[in-house]
């Protein structure tokens, strides 16, 4: 009989609580970190998607609500940019709150990944990516841009030539960017609309839910920022009422294209109808959708 050693490692978090007769107590919950994130067709992926929503330059936000598997499909892509042939290679620099996944099973040629954990190893986001821009970055992976100081750092790195990927909480990629301009004081508002236009990649919409089976599927709505959809942003934005203005667009692109187009997908609520359709959600899962 052989014994196969295998490295284990725990997330562990320990809370103060009353137990069931009143008396304080503590609860401790532990959940495995596994040592290789999923390939991208496991998690529902095409090879095709993935390729163009790794960014050249700038930065492609996965977005969605709390568990709804963003830090995994980010981990996906990783994968992939750290196994295969792409335009990224050398130093890959992931910044996690907690570490959700390792890469110590998997095997590279060309680059090296190398995590950080927030406060463990930087106190903030936001000088955990400008510290990143020192380290000559071939891809940064940020987990959240949850306040102004890292969405800003993240802007600047992405301007100097660096590819970002990270995640913020919006329902829809049509709200994006409003969740963006809340980090931002309104008196910054109008240079980070044009910035965020600027340097932004894709927006990825990713929900988490019922098959008929009671098993969870992503399903995902996106929009890529073509040049021309850049360009015609950009004009929109410089306008009287710039903003609503390019609200109104993303919205109308998301909204009035059922069937997709080249940059964009349906949105959810099409989506939604074809799924149930086919029988592949839930009436629980179509609600989900539409919601």
């Amino acid at each position: 009989m052989q014994w196969k050693k295998e490295k284990i490692i725990f997330r562990c978090n320990v809370s103060a609580c009353n137990d069931r007769t009143g008396n304080s107590s503590f609860q401790i919950v532990q959940r495995i970190i596994p040592s290789d994130p999923p390939t991208y067709d496991q998690i529902g992926l095409t090879e095709e998607f993935v390729l163009k929503a790794i960014p050249r330059l700038g930065i492609t936000y996965v977005v969605g609500e709390t568990g709804h598997g963003k830090s995994t499909t980010l981990a996906s892509m990783v994968r992939y940019v750290y196994e295969e042939d792409t335009h990224i290679q050398g130093n890959i620099i992931t910044l996690e709150e907690p570490i959700e996944f390792r890469y110590d099973g998997i095997k590279s040629k060309h680059s090296i990944i190398v995590q950080s954990q927030i406060p463990e190893h930087f106190m903030t986001f936001g000088l955990a990516v400008r510290e990143a821009m020192r380290r000559k970055p071939a891809l940064l992976l940020v987990a959240e841009l949850r306040d102004q100081e890292s969405f800003s750092a993240a802007i600047e790195l992405s301007k100097t030539g660096h590819p970002v990927m990270s995640t913020i909480h919006s329902n829809d990629v049509a709200n994006v960017l409003p969740r963006i301009m809340d980090l931002v004081p309104p008196d910054q508002q109008h240079r980070k609309l044009t910035e965020t236009i600027s340097t932004a990649h894709a927006f990825i919409a990713q929900r988490l839910v019922e098959t008929p089976e009671g098993k969870l599927i992503g399903v995902r709505e996106h929009l890529f920022f073509s040049k021309s959809i850049r360009n015609d942003l950009l004009d929109l934005a410089i306008q009287a009422g710039g903003y609503g203005l390019v609200i109104q667009y993303i919205r109308k692109m998301m909204n009035d294209n059922p069937q997709g187009t080249e940059n964009s997908s349906p949105n959810f609520e099409n989506q939604a109808k074809d799924l149930l359709n086919k029988g592949l959600i839930s009436k629980k899962g179509f609600d989900a959708l539409i919601a």
